[in-house]
């Protein structure tokens, strides 16, 4: 059987997706740790980037709770592929989900469905009829991300969107497809702020009642 990995991003606070907004308390509860507990138990291998050092001591006491490793990206440049990078050279396993810090309404079973499409496909990403694309709740195939992230950061290239276009075997997933596992695709909501949360503890509420 395949090992898989998890990769938690938390950028620098003030950024979209910032510290800050991973220790949101949603029902008394971090953001951060609904990701964690979606994350199925066959993961081997779960890191935390986190660019901010003065949060260490708050995530390694939530970390330790799940077996998840913090690491610190202590980069000058701050971008997500950089951070995926450090990630992916530090596990052993074959491929990996990478998920922003602050999506509480993430569930297990979308999650295995990324990791299960992840052994016959090289990137399985989310993308919406706009187009947008969730390069921060998708699965990747870490050998053939990495060697494509190289040829991308040898010209000082940090987009993902570029670094995805270079590789091959390559599924793009149109959210609509996805309403199985979540009707109004709520596992791609993230909480940014405290009016965030409080909408976000009623939608748990209402799944929980049903």
């Amino acid at each position: 059987m395949e090992k898989h990995a998890a990769i938690i991003l938390i950028n620098k606070e003030g950024k979209p997706y910032g510290v800050e907004k991973s220790l949101i308390k949603i029902n008394e509860k971090p953001a951060i740790e609904y990701v964690l507990e979606a994350i199925p138990d066959y993961v081997t291998e779960i890191i935390i980037s986190l660019k901010d050092e003065k949060y260490l001591e708050k995530i390694s006491e939530i970390s330790e709770k799940y077996f998840a490793e913090v690491i610190i990206d202590d980069s000058q440049i701050d971008s997500p592929l950089i951070s995926i990078v450090n990630c992916f050279k530090k596990v052993s396993s074959i491929s990996s989900i990478v998920l922003k810090c602050n999506l509480p309404l993430l569930t297990m079973d979308f999650l295995n469905f990324l990791l299960e499409v992840s052994t016959k496909f090289n990137a399985v990403i989310p993308r919406w009829p706009d187009e947008k694309t969730e390069f921060l709740c998708a699965s990747y195939r870490i050998k053939p991300f990495l060697e494509a992230a190289e040829k991308s950061l040898e010209k000082k290239d940090y987009s993902i969107n570029n670094v995805v276009k270079n590789m091959k075997n390559v599924l793009y997933i149109l959210t609509s497809a996805l309403k199985n596992f979540d009707e109004n695709l709520l596992l791609f909501k993230d909480v940014s702020t405290i009016n965030d949360a409080k909408r976000i503890e009623n939608l748990i509420k209402k799944r929980t009642n049903i």
